[in-house]
């Protein structure tokens, strides 16, 4: 067992419930210096001052091979990191590609579940969004992973999102 932190479509309960029917939500928690991006799909960056809000389950080892697979670790699309949360390691997936690209509704629509799942404020999902839109910078492997999307229908709209 061990924990591991979510801030996307992870932080959905029914989601992770397909994914890793033995993880246990345990609480909503917040980490230091750390902010929601979006590349397409949600990731984290380093930002100086600010505080990620995201939620803490409780995973087995088959959790993490499941969510290794579901996060592309062997393709290399995120990669593992650690960080201390009173005393105990937690798992955290980061991508491995830069730039900025806004999610597509659906995948923004299972976050917002997680956050209401975890009782997280929509403040920071929305700013990221919103950042996503006004700061648009894709990388080649960004506009072709949109690009295999547009074949398959996916749509995404522009949307401004007001915080409340």
């Amino acid at each position: 067992m061990g924990l591991y932190f979510s801030y996307g479509s992870n932080l959905n309960k029914e989601q992770m419930l397909k994914r890793c029917p033995k993880a246990v939500p345990l609480e909503k928690i917040h980490i230091k210096d750390f902010k929601l991006v979006f590349r397409g799909v949600a990731d984290i960056i380093r930002s100086d001052g600010s505080y990620l809000d995201g939620g803490l389950w409780k995973i087995t080892d088959q959790c993490e091979e499941a969510l290794d697979i579901y996060e592309g670790v062997d393709s290399f699309l995120y990669s593992k990191m650690y960080f201390n949360w009173k005393g105990e390691e937690v798992l955290v997936y980061t991508m491995n590609e830069r730039g900025i690209l806004p999610p597509g509704d659906y995948y923004a629509y299972i976050i917002r579940q997680g956050f209401t799942d975890f009782g997280i404020p929509t403040d920071s999902l929305d700013a990221a969004i919103n950042e996503s839109w006004q700061h648009k910078n894709p990388t080649s492997y960004l506009k072709a992973r949109r690009s295999q999307e547009r074949r398959k229908g996916v749509k995404r709209e522009k949307r401004i999102i007001a915080a409340e």
